[in-house]
C-alpha cells in the first residue's frame, strides 16, 4: 500500500469518527508560535531549533517572507524550550570526542543555550518586517555556524519536514497562499533525508507532495487532518531512527 492510499485511509476513518475541518478563524487568533508534536521537540530541542531556522532561510530564498516569519516564530519557540529544558548541570559542549560529551542531542542543546540565540532570533525576524532579507539570513547564519554539520541528527531532514507541515497544517486551515511553500520545503527536505531507515517512504511522500505542488486545485482541497495523518507518519519514522 503506498503513502497516498495509507494516508487516505487514515483520514477517512478519521472523519467517519467525526473529525471535520477545522472552521476558519481569524489570524490574530491563531497561536503565535506553532511547534512539532512535543515527543519530537522534546526528545531534541537543539536540532528542532535549526530545523525551523532553515527552512526559514530557504522559505526566504524562495521570497516568501511571511513563511520565512511563521518559520521564525517557530524557531523562537524551540529557542525557548532549550532554555526552558536543559538543565542548568548540563556541561559547557566539550570538543569532538572528549569523554565527557554529555551525548549529541544533549551537547547540541548546549551548543545553543544562550539567549544570544532567541536575541538573533528576533533580530532577524525584525529585519524581515522591514523587507532586509540579507540582514536576516546573515543573522540566522550566525547561528548556524555555531553547530558543526557532524553535530547534526541523520533526523535532521525529518525534522525539518515534520516542523514544514506543521505550519502547513495552519495555513491550509485558513486558505493561505504560503501552503505551498510549507509544502515544498517540507518536499525538499524530505528528498534531502539520507537515513537507511525509511528512505523509500521518504521519497515516496516526497513525490505525493509534488502533485499537490503541480495542482492547485488540489493544494485548494488539502484538508489539514491529512497534513496532520503525513506529519505524524514523519514523526514515527524520526523516532525509529536514531543518531
Amino acid at each position: 500500500m503506498n503513502v497516498r492510499t495509507l494516508a487516505s485511509l487514515l483520514l477517512a476513518a478519521l472523519i467517519v469518527t467525526g473529525c471535520t475541518r477545522a472552521p476558519s478563524v481569524p489570524a490574530a487568533a491563531q497561536a503565535p508560535t506553532p511547534v512539532l508534536p512535543s515527543a519530537l521537540s522534546q526528545r531534541d530541542p537543539g536540532a528542532s531549533l535549526l530545523a525551523a531556522i532553515e527552512n526559514a532561510r530557504q522559505a526566504i530564498n524562495w521570497h516568501d517572507l511571511l513563511a520565512a516569519g511563521g518559520d521564525l516564530n517557530q524557531a523562537l519557540g524551540f529557542a525557548q524550550e532549550v532554555l526552558s529544558q536543559i538543565n542548568t548541570s548540563l556541561p559547557a559542549l566539550q570538543p569532538a570526542g572528549a569523554a565527557s560529551d554529555p551525548g549529541p542531542p544533549a551537547a547540541l542543546s548546549a551548543t545553543l543555550r544562550s539567549p544570544v540565540v532567541e536575541a538573533r532570533l528576533l533580530t532577524a525576524k525584525a529585519k524581515l518586517g522591514t523587507g532586509d532579507a540579507p540582514g536576516a539570513v546573515a543573522d540566522l547564519e550566525v547561528i548556524q555556524r555555531q553547530v558543526p554539520a557532524d553535530r547534526l541528527p541523520r533526523t535532521f531532514a525529518l525534522l525539518r519536514a515534520a516542523a514544514s507541515l506543521e505550519l502547513a497544517k495552519a495555513a491550509a486551515s485558513l486558505g493561505l497562499p504560503r501552503l505551498q511553500t510549507q509544502l515544498h520545503c517540507a518536499q525538499v527536505a524530505l528528498l534531502a533525508y539520507q537515513g537507511p531507515a525509511h528512505l523509500e517512504d521518504a521519497r515516496a511522500l516526497a513525490m505525493t507532495f509534488g502533485r499537490y505542488l503541480a495542482d492547485e486545485r488540489m493544494r485548494r482541497l488539502l484538508l489539514p487532518e491529512e497534513l496532520s495523518i503525513w506529519q505524524g507518519m514523519i514523526a514515527q519514522w524520526a523516532g525509529s531512527d536514531h543518531w
